[in-house]
Parts: C-alpha cells; sequence; structure tokens
C-alpha cells in the first residue's frame, strides 16, 4: 500500500532528516578538527551554523518551488477543465436550443399545413354543398310551384355538408378515445376506413394492455396510427395493412406493414406527415424507424416508453 504524504508533512520531514544528519555529521567534524582548540571549535560552529541555514534555505527554496510550480500547474488544469466545461455546457445548452427552436417551428408547419388542409376542405368541399343549399332554397322562394321539389334537393345537400363535417371534426377530434378508449377507437377507424376503401386491416394486439397508458399517450398513438394509415391510402396502393400494438418490456411498440409499391428511403422527402409524427414522438421521446424498398411495401416501427 503507497502512503501519500501532505507537502507540509514533505517539507518537514527533509527538515528534520537534514536537521540530524547535519548536526550529527559537522559535529564530528567539527571535534576531530579542533578537539584541542576550544576557541577553534567556536569558531568551527559559527561557521557551521551560518553554512546550516544558507543550505538550507537553499533546499527550502527548491522544494518550496517545486511545490508551488505543482500547485500553480494544476490551478491552471483545474481552471483550463472548468473553461473546458463551461464551454461544453455552452455548446449544449445551444444545441438544446436549436433542437427546440426546430421542433417548434416543424410543429407550427405541420400545425400550418393541417389549418390549409381545413380552410382547403370547408372551402371545396363544404362551402360548395352550402353554396347548392343555398340556392335551392333561394329558387325554392321564388318558384313556389317546386318548392318542395327544390326544399327535398336542398335537404339532401345539406345532410351531405352535414356529414362531411362530422368526418372532419372526427378526423380532428376523437370523441370516442375518451369514451370508449384507444383499442376501441382503433377498431372503430379501421372499420371506418374499410367500409370506404377497397383496403383490408388487420389488428394484432392480443397481447397489448392501454391501461398502462395515460391519456396524452393514447391520444398520441390515436394520432399516429391515424397519419400512418393515412400515408398508407394515399400513397402505398396497397390491398392489406397489418398493425400491431405490443409491449417490449418498458416500452410499447407500435407497428404498420403493408403491401404497397414501397419507395427508397434516401429518395423520399420528409412529408409533413412523418414530421408530425417524429414531433409527437419527440414529447414523450420517442423514436420512429422507417423500413421500404422499392417493390417491397413500408414498414414503420414506432417505439416509446409507456
Amino acid at each position: 500500500m503507497k502512503i501519500k504524504l501532505s507537502p507540509a508533512f514533505q517539507m518537514a520531514l527533509i527538515f528534520l532528516c537534514f536537521g540530524i544528519l547535519w548536526i550529527v555529521l559537522s559535529d564530528a567534524i567539527s571535534y576531530n578538527f579542533s578537539s584541542a582548540d576550544i576557541a577553534r571549535f567556536v569558531d568551527l560552529q559559527l561557521y557551521k551554523g551560518l553554512l546550516f541555514i544558507f543550505l538550507f534555505s537553499i533546499l527550502i527554496y527548491l522544494a518550496s518551488d517545486r511545490f508551488f510550480r505543482r500547485l500553480h500547474k494544476a490551478g491552471k488544469d483545474n481552471e483550463e477543465a472548468l473553461i473546458k466545461n463551461h464551454l461544453l455546457e455552452i455548446a449544449i445548452a445551444d444545441q438544446k436550443l436549436q433542437y427546440k427552436n426546430e421542433l417548434a417551428r416543424e410543429v407550427f408547419e405541420a400545425q400550418d399545413a393541417e389549418r390549409k388542409k381545413i380552410g382547403e376542405e370547408l372551402h371545396d368541399n363544404i362551402n360548395q354543398l352550402l353554396g347548392v343549399v343555398k340556392l335551392y332554397m333561394e329558387q325554392a322562394q321564388h318558384k313556389p310551384e317546386k318548392s318542395d321539389e327544390l326544399l327535398k334537393k336542398g335537404i339532401t345537400y345539406q345532410m351531405l355538408a352535414i356529414s362531411e363535417i362530422r368526418a372532419l371534426t372526427k378526423s380532428l377530434v376523437s370523441s370516442t378515445l375518451a369514451d370508449i378508449g384507444l383499442m376501441e377507437s382503433i377498431n372503430e377507424l379501421i372499420e371506418s376506413i374499410s367500409q370506404s376503401k377497397d383496403i383490408r386491416i388487420i389488428l394484432k394486439a392480443e397481447a397489448f394492455s392501454e391501461s398502462v397508458l395515460s391519456r396524452a399517450k393514447k391520444q398520441m398513438v390515436y394520432r399516429i396510427l391515424q397519419e400512418l394509415l393515412n400515408n398508407i391510402l394515399k400513397h402505398s396502393l396497397a390491398n392489406e395493412a397489418i398493425i400491431s400494438l405490443q409491449h417490449k418490456g418498458k416500452d410499447v411498440v407500435l407497428l404498420t406493414e403493408d403491401n404497397g409499391i414501397g419507395f427508397d428511403i434516401d429518395k423520399a422527402k420528409r412529408g409533413a406527415g412523418l414530421n408530425n409524427i417524429r414531433n409527437r414522438l419527440a414529447s414523450f421521446n420517442g423514436e420512429m424507424k422507417l423500413y421500404s424498398a422499392p417493390g417491397k411495401g413500408c414498414r414503420v416501427e414506432v417505439v416509446f416508453e409507456a
């Protein structure tokens, strides 16, 4: 076991050893040179004391100089380390700020795109239907003989507008999620897609329990699944898709696969849909992995902590 002595103890030990050796050896030499001459012995003792002070001053200077050099070097190293740590903290803070700014920008762009989509839907579809209803109502006022027929047509278009508004509202807010739960809402979503689109959707979630998820995470899963299914319907040309929900340790894994045309991931653009998914996952420290190739469909794996 190696014993490490403090600098002060080391200097005291040097002084002790040097003093003992000096007294013993110098007294012996002085006695040999002046054993019969007391005056000469006294002079030698004086010179010996002065020489001792001189030599020991040099010794103290060398030892203290070494000690203070080491202390200064340690202080300088410590100062450099503090500066490096401070610069590293600043760099990390800058990266975090940059990431937050990018995330905020992407969220804003996604929200802006969503608002634009809602505006287009209201203008191009619902607004036109209501315009037709207004036209029939006005004609019914000016043509009393055809009012019944015109009112019936107006009511038909009015019901279409109501149906479109309900569909748009449902795409924005899942009213059933809080009422009937995540899995039932997913089943309802799959059923509504299957009724209107020529695609078979299979759900595998036998070993999954939604009770471990908070309300916010349930909402996130539903929104991400909506986005993934929307991408499949718009781009894949698939006639079958598989959805899997399972637990993997402390994580939840959401997996979607389709048998569509696939695409080259390296050449694919970062669409608003995928950015929406990444932004939602970022709030819960989750991640998304994308696998696809031309002619081999697409596989998306979403992982986050329950």
